[in-house]
């Protein structure tokens, strides 16, 4: 039966069944996973070593441990995630919300001047920033330019982070989502900083981003295979 077949109130309850089970579901799930998997950290000084706010940004399919290691193990919450305007972004934006962070709505291609002024008033507190630059829809490892303006525009610099784990799932999914498995070791990697200039094109800096994060995805994906 198509899904405009149902009657509206049955359609109405599975909406709300969908945006308030599936967030603390996730969430657990992130939780214990997290708490079973071993890390190697490279190049984590590459971050703890910049002073003021940094952009993480991380390909669409390695979000799930990038997550939980910001939160759970270097123990932080200041940070604002820019999400997705989308009905699925929504579902995110509650998770986020359990996990204590902060969130502006948009995306890595379209972002307004709100979701600007509500991620420049987080830097302005202190606040890192983590933007998916080939999210919510991709195509898979593709940057957006809008990670690219906010960073130039900010005057914020940018932290490639990758990560890859012994045990796992790739969904079918237009990312090949990247899912732990319980009691996995796993290998985070923090690139070097990424200053975006204001004078630099666009097109190129995005180039640049995207050779970076290839660059230690691959790098993160080899590692089990050493």
């Amino acid at each position: 039966m198509h899904f405009y077949l149902i009657p509206s109130k049955i359609r109405n309850f599975i909406k709300w069944l969908k945006f308030n089970t599936l967030p603390p579901i996730i969430w657990l799930l992130m939780y214990l996973i997290g708490k079973t998997t071993k890390f190697t950290v490279i190049g984590e000084e590459n971050y703890k070593k910049t002073k003021g706010p940094v952009i993480f940004t991380f390909w669409h399919n390695r979000i799930f441990l990038s997550v939980y290691y910001y939160r759970y193990i270097l123990n932080k919450k200041n940070i604002c995630v820019l999400l997705s305007p989308s009905k699925d972004g929504e579902l995110l934006a509650k998770v986020i919300n359990k996990l204590g962070f902060a969130s502006a709505r948009g995306s890595s291609k379209h972002y307004s001047k709100n979701t600007f002024t509500t991620m420049l008033a987080a830097f302005k507190k202190g606040f890192d920033a983590a933007i998916v630059p080939d999210g919510p829809q991709g195509p898979k490892y593709k940057a957006k330019l809008g990670v690219i303006r906010i960073a130039q525009k900010a005057g914020i610099p940018l932290i490639p982070v990758a990560y890859n784990v012994s045990r796992k799932k790739i969904l079918s999914t237009w990312d090949s989502f990247l899912l732990p498995l319980p009691f996995s070791r796993a290998v985070l990697i923090y690139d070097k900083p990424l200053m975006i200039s204001s004078d630099i094109n666009e097109e190129n800096a995005k180039t640049l981003l995207e050779k970076r994060l290839t660059k230690i995805t691959k790098e993160a994906d080899e590692y089990f295979n050493k």
